[in-house]
């Protein structure tokens, strides 16, 4: 979230990379290729929570981002 947040898509790729995706972010290439087109000057982390699926034990962790180009 960090690297989006500071729109910085190689840091992204290098996290994910390095990491190995461990943290299993869902959707990596459109958010990649959104700070890439795009090319926002900023970004804004609006909301970050956490969904408990207690059937199956398994969290699911979710948020929304704004970018803006000033």
């Amino acid at each position: 979230l960090g690297a989006a947040e500071s729109v910085n898509s190689q840091a992204l790729m290098e996290t994910i990379r390095r990491t190995k995706n461990q943290r299993r972010v869902d959707g990596v290439c459109p958010i990649y290729t959104l700070l890439e087109t795009l090319q926002p000057t900023s970004g804004k982390l609006l909301r970050y929570d956490q969904g408990l699926e207690s059937e199956v034990n398994s969290v699911v962790t979710f948020a929304s981002m704004g970018f803006y180009r000033e």
